[in-house]
């Protein structure tokens, strides 16, 4: 194998401004969760056009096209105990069939995301959510079998536990005589797909080494690429290769956020003796199948109605309500959205999510709205929840209220503790100084990110993760939030 080395840098809110300047658009990134994504070295042959540089890194790319006998290899720590943490692959840029193969982004997730409960760190009770922080992990992305089975005898050898190794299957398509079949289109050529890994981390429970986690993340990154042999039939030599860092090393990490070498003094130099293939195994049996989604499961929200009609008749007496906004299921599946050529905005299948598009702007401070609704972590139907204000013309997270800080107390303005204990209520405002339970949404003159003067806010709900996993929360069972429009 020839294996170049890359690496994971965090992603926030702040860094849109590249991608929105760009190319117009930051997918509907969540503005309350940082996100990890791989940075990846390009290898001879491969046609990329890089529109944004990888973070604070030169000569890597945040997303590539693979071959499709390739595989990415992660080595490292899973983060300090937080709410939520998720590992997703997704096919990023791909072929509009629905406008003449024109170049579509679509941020579609390629398999179910790798998360607390379906993780694999070692020994653990009954995949114990609480027990996959902090822990050392393998994760092996690959579209086909027999690499995995390569890098799998590699990290035996180099003596990586196997109860911490995870494989991400890749699904690809398949030409020939056969009608394709999978998610993602395998290649180098500028014509197939290119690919994007994140790691998604949601409000640490220790603030510091939750800082330091995201400003040095634990782990070594790697593009595994089987050889392939010359026209001689001859393996290539080191001169012929380029970018040759073929012994798969890693060395004992002397410096790690918690004080402890993640995988020990590990060579794995066993990799760069795996067998040579002519070329790549384009073959339908060396490949993984569409996978099937993990369901969605929730126990009902209804008995909470009542309480949160209850709320909205108080909201309407206390603020001067003048419309209300529509609050809608938005169901993102990164297959559905792949095979009908759309958008997915970076779907997670750990979460249901929600959607409102208000029709009416805040061009002054005396224009705000009112948001009202379940807190679903507190109804035992989430581990974790949020509300995003975002500028959807460029689909630009701006700011959030979420369950474990924010939400708490924030209907208790309105109700007593037995009915506001499970809802919250905010206002969403340009200016929120001097009130309490607000999300400020700045003027374009006040800094990155911003919401356009003229154009009204968005707001996407999330509900991630259903407690006792393995999966997000089914949409149907929860209610949703509601939104109004407001004057002083």
């Amino acid at each position: 194998f020839d294996v170049r080395e890359g690496s994971l840098k965090f992603f926030f809110k702040e860094d849109c401004i590249d991608y929105v300047d760009l190319i117009g658009t930051c997918f509907g990134n969540n503005p309350g969760t940082p996100y990890g994504i791989y940075q990846l070295p390009h290898i001879p042959g491969e046609q990329y056009d890089d529109l944004i540089p990888a973070i604070g890194t030169n000569n890597l790319g945040l997303e590539v096209r693979i071959r499709s006998d390739e595989a990415i290899v992660l080595i490292g720590v899973t983060p300090p105990e937080s709410a939520y943490f998720g590992y997703t692959h997704y096919l990023w840029k791909t072929r509009n069939k629905r406008e003449n193969n024109n170049p579509l982004f679509t941020a579609a997730s390629l398999d179910d995301t790798i998360n607390p409960y379906t993780i694999n760190v070692g020994q653990r009770i009954s995949s114990s959510y609480d027990a996959a922080f902090d822990k050392d992990v393998v994760i092996t992305s690959t579209g086909d079998q027999g690499t995995a089975r390569a890098v799998d005898r590699a990290l035996t050898k180099a003596g990586i536990p196997r109860n911490i190794r995870n494989l991400q299957k890749i699904s690809t398509k398949v030409g020939g005589p056969l009608p394709p079949v999978g998610l993602y289109n395998p290649g180098l050529e500028e014509d197939k797909d290119s690919i994007l890994f994140l790691n998604r981390v949601a409000v640490f429970q220790n603030e510091t080494l939750g800082s330091q986690y995201l400003k040095n993340p634990p782990f070594r990154l790697f593009r595994i690429t089987p050889k392939e042999r010359n026209r001689r039939g001859l393996r290539k030599s080191r001169s012929e290769s380029d970018n040759d860092e073929s012994n798969f090393k890693i060395g004992r990490q002397k410096q790690t956020i918690l004080n402890r070498d993640p995988i020990g003094d590990t060579r794995l130099a066993t990799l760069n003796r795996e067998p040579v293939r002519n070329k790549p195994d384009t073959s339908i049996n060396n490949r993984y199948v569409v996978p099937l989604r993990t369901p969605q499961r929730s126990l009902s929200e209804s008995k909470f109605k009542k309480s949160l009609d209850r709320l909205e008749d108080v909201i309407r007496s206390n603020h001067n309500i003048k419309e209300q906004g529509e609050v809608m299921l938005f169901p993102l599946i990164g297959s559905q959205c792949i095979f009908a050529s759309l958008e997915c905005y970076g779907d997670n299948g750990d979460t249901a999510y929600f959607i409102a598009r208000p029709e009416f702007t805040m061009p002054t401070d005396d224009n705000y709205y009112v948001v009202i609704g379940v807190n679903h972590m507190a109804t035992g139907r989430s581990v974790y929840a949020e509300v995003g204000g975002y500028q959807l013309s460029t689909a630009t997270g701006i700011a959030s209220f979420e369950s474990i800080n924010n939400m708490p107390g924030s209907a208790e303005t309105y109700l007593n503790r037995n009915d506001s204990k499970y809802l919250y209520a905010f206002t969403a405002r340009r200016d929120c100084t001097g009130i309490d339970f607000c999300m400020t949404l700045p003027f374009p003159n006040e800094g990155f990110p911003f919401l356009e003067t003229e154009e009204p806010p968005g707001f996407i709900f999330r509900a991630i993760m259903s407690p006792g996993g393995p999966g997000g929360p089914d949409p149907k069972k929860l209610i949703m939030a509601r939104v109004f429009y407001a004057q002083k």
